[in-house]
C-alpha cells in the first residue's frame, strides 16, 4: 500500500525528533552522532501511536538495525559514518521508506568536518598553481560560504563576465597561434617547390616540351598535385580552453543560476502573497524579488555576450574536446591568457558545474567522514612535502595529478600506483605515489633490475595510502610511508594511535625493501624505509626510539603552531631521507 511521505512523518520519533521522509530534510534536530565507545548511548528510534502496522524494520548500509524492544530501535553509526546517510524503512503492507539523516562525526567536530572540505578547495588550487609554475605563486583562497544562493552565484558571475570583457578584447587583439601541417591540391603550374611529401594526383596529365621531358625522363606529367603546407592555425589548447570556458562552462552555469533565481522568485512571490494578507511588512520580500528579476534578465544578457565571444574569428574552428583544465607556459606567462586562466581557476573553485567526465564523481554531502579524512590527510601532506623540496631547490619534472573540487561535489582522479608527482635535483628523482603497490619478491624475474619489493614470500603485497620514493641514478636509495587512519586507541581517554596501526607501520618498515636480481639468481636486499609514519586524528606526536615509526595527528582547522608541528615533524622525515 502507498502511504503520503507526509502521513510517514507521525510515525516515528528520532532522538524526541520526529524522523521526517524528505529527501529535503536532512533530521539535522535528532542530532545523530556516531558510537565509537560501547559506554556511549546509540541514536533511539521509537514508533508513535499512529504508525499503522507492528511489523517495521530498519536498515542503513545493508545492515538491519536490531530492535531492543517492541517498538524501540538503538542505531548506533559506526566510526567513520558521519556524513548523509540514508535509512531505509519498511513497514509491512506499505512501500518502502527512506530518511536522510545528517550523521555528526564523533573525533571531528562539524566545524572541522567542513572545514575538510575548505582546505582541500584551497589545496587543489595551491598545488595547481605550484606543480605547473615556475614561480612559487600561491593561489588566495577565500572562504566560501556553506550555502549558496543564486543571488551571490550570480554577483560572482558578474564580476568574471566584467572582467573576461577586457581580456577577450586583449586576447582577440593578439590570439595564440601556432603553425599547422595542412595539404593542399595544386595545379602543376602552382607547385613552386617539388619534395618527397608532394603527391601526384591521378588523373589528367600535361604533356611536357621534348627537352624538359627527355631531361625528367617523363613524356608527361599529372595535372594537378597534392601540396604539403604550413599554415597557422588558432586551434590549440590555449584557445580551445577559452571557447570551452566559454561556450559550456560559463554559460551552463549562467543559465542554471537563472533557473534557480526564477524557481526563487516564485517561492518568494507566494511568501509575499500570504505576508500581503496577514498584513505583514513586505519590504525584505519585495527586494529580494527585485533583485532575482533583475538577476535573470542579466543572466540571459550575459549567457548571450558569452555565445557571441566563443563566435570571434579565431575561435570558430576551435574544437573543444580533450580539456583537462591543466596549466601551460602560455597560460602562466602570458599577461592576456593568463587573466583568463586565473578567471578559469577563480571559476572552478567557486562556481564550476560539473563536468561531463568518464570519472567518478561522488557527492560530498553523502562521502563517509573517514574517506573525506584520509584523503583531507593525503593532500596536506602532498602540499608540505611540495613546499619543502621546491624550497630546497627540487625542480617539478612531472605532474600527473588530476583533482577537481565543485560546490557539493568531489572529483578526486589520481593515477593509482604511478608516480603522481616527481620532482628532480641534480641525479636524485622523488616521486610522490599514491597507493603503491609493493609485490613480492618471488614475482621478480631473474634479471629485474632494482626494485621497491616486499621481500617475504608469505606476502603477496603491500599497499600503504602513500608513499615518497628516493633514487639516485636510477636505483631507489630510501622511502617514506605515509598511512591515514579515522581511527585512535587509547585507554585512559586520550588518543593515540591504534596498535594495529603500529603493527602495520612496523610492518611497511621490515618488509619492503629495494631487491635486485643479478645473473647468479641472488637476490640482494636493502632496506630503504626511512621512516612510516601515521596519519590520524590524535592528540599528540607518537615516535618509537629512532623515530622510524611514528604517527602524526591532523586534525582541520588547526591553530598555527599545531600546523607548526606537523610541517616541523614533515621536514625531519625528510631529512632523515637525506633529501633536505
Amino acid at each position: 500500500m502507498d502511504t503520503s511521505i507526509s502521513g510517514s512523518d507521525t510515525w516515528f520519533i528520532l532522538n524526541g525528533e520526529p524522523l521526517i521522509f524528505s529527501s529535503a530534510d536532512e533530521n539535522l534536530d535528532a542530532k545523530v552522532t556516531e558510537c565509537n565507545s560501547s559506554s556511549r548511548r546509540g541514536s533511539i528510534i521509537r514508533v508513535t501511536p499512529n504508525i499503522p502496522s507492528p511489523e517495521v524494520k530498519f536498515s542503513c548500509e545493508g545492515e538491519d538495525i536490531e530492535s531492543a524492544y517492541l517498538g524501540i530501535w538503538e542505531w548506533r553509526p559506526p566510526l567513520g559514518f558521519a556524513g548523509l546517510c540514508e535509512l531505509h524503512c519498511t513497514v509491512a503492507g506499505y512501500s518502502p521508506l527512506i530518511a536522510k539523516v545528517r550523521v555528526f562525526p564523533e573525533k571531528l567536530t562539524q566545524d572541522r568536518y567542513e572545514g575538510m572540505l575548505t582546505d582541500l578547495q584551497g589545496i587543489a588550487v595551491d598545488l595547481l598553481i605550484r606543480l605547473n609554475s615556475w614561480s612559487s605563486e600561491k593561489a588566495i583562497l577565500q572562504l566560501r560560504e556553506t550555502t549558496v544562493s543564486p543571488l551571490r552565484e550570480y554577483l560572482l558571475l558578474k564580476k568574471i563576465i566584467h572582467t573576461m570583457e577586457d581580456v577577450v578584447y586583449h586576447i582577440h587583439r593578439d590570439p595564440h597561434r601556432r603553425l599547422g601541417a595542412q595539404r593542399k591540391q595544386k595545379l602543376l603550374h602552382e607547385v613552386r617547390l617539388f619534395s618527397h611529401a608532394t603527391i601526384p594526383v591521378p588523373g589528367e596529365t600535361v604533356s611536357l616540351p621534348a627537352g624538359v621531358s627527355a631531361s625528367l625522363g617523363h613524356a608527361q606529367l599529372p595535372t594537378s598535385w597534392i601540396v604539403p603546407e604550413s599554415k597557422p592555425t588558432y586551434d590549440v589548447y590555449e584557445n580551445r580552453l577559452l571557447k570551452h570556458f566559454l561556450r559550456h562552462q560559463l554559460t551552463s552555469k549562467l543559465f542554471f543560476v537563472q533557473k534557480r533565481a526564477e524557481e526563487d522568485c516564485l517561492r518568494l512571490e507566494k511568501d509575499l502573497m500570504v505576508a500581503i494578507a496577514n498584513h505583514w511588512n513586505t519590504d525584505r520580500l519585495e527586494t529580494e524579488i527585485k533583485k532575482l528579476k533583475e538577476a535573470v534578465a542579466d543572466c540571459k544578457r550575459m549567457m548571450k555576450q558569452c555565445i557571441l565571444w566563443a563566435d570571434k574569428h579565431f575561435l570558430k574552428t576551435v574544437k573543444t574536446s580533450n580539456i583537462s583544465g591543466k596549466a601551460t607556459q602560455v597560460l602562466l606567462k602570458s599577461p592576456s591568457y593568463g587573466r583568463f586562466f586565473q578567471l578559469y581557476l577563480h571559476f572552478q573553485q567557486e562556481l564550476s558545474v560539473s563536468l561531463k567526465s568518464h570519472n567518478s564523481v561522488t557527492d560530498l554531502a553523502m562521502r563517509k567522514v573517514c574517506d573525506l579524512y584520509e584523503v583531507w590527510c593525503v593532500f596536506t601532506v602532498t602540499q608540505m612535502i611540495v613546499e619543502e623540496l621546491v624550497q630546497a631547490h627540487y625542480a617539478i619534472a612531472s605532474n600527473a595529478l588530476f583533482f577537481e573540487i565543485e560546490r557539493n561535489q568531489f572529483e578526486f582522479t589520481v593515477r593509482k600506483n604511478d608516480p603522481s608527482i616527481i620532482l628532480r635535483r641534480g641525479n636524485v628523482k622523488v616521486q610522490i605515489i599514491y597507493e603503491p603497490l609493493y609485490k613480492s619478491k618471488k614475482y621478480l624475474s631473474s634479471a629485474a633490475p632494482a626494485t621497491i619489493a616486499v621481500h617475504t614470500d608469505d606476502k603477496d603485497q603491500l599497499t600503504p595510502d602513500m608513499a615518497v620514493e628516493i633514487y639516485k641514478d636510477g636505483e631507489p636509495i630510501g622511502l617514506i610511508i605515509f598511512d591515514a587512519k579515522y581511527k585512535w586507541g587509547g585507554l585512559d581517554g586520550s588518543r593515540t594511535p591504534n596498535r594495529d596501526d603500529k603493527n602495520k607501520m612496523r610492518e611497511y618498515r621490515d618488509n619492503i625493501c629495494s631487491i635486485k636480481s643479478g645473473p647468479t639468481h641472488t637476490t640482494p636486499i636493502q632496506r630503504i624505509v626511512s621512516n612510516a609514519y601515521i596519519l590520524y586524528p590524535g592528540d599528540a606526536l607518537w615516535q618509537e626510539p629512532l623515530n622510524k615509526v611514528g604517527a602524526i595527528p591532523l586534525i582541520p582547522n588547526m591553530s598555527e603552531d599545531q600546523k607548526r608541528d606537523a610541517a616541523n615533524v614533515i621536514r625531519s622525515l625528510l631529512q632523515a631521507a637525506s633529501l633536505l
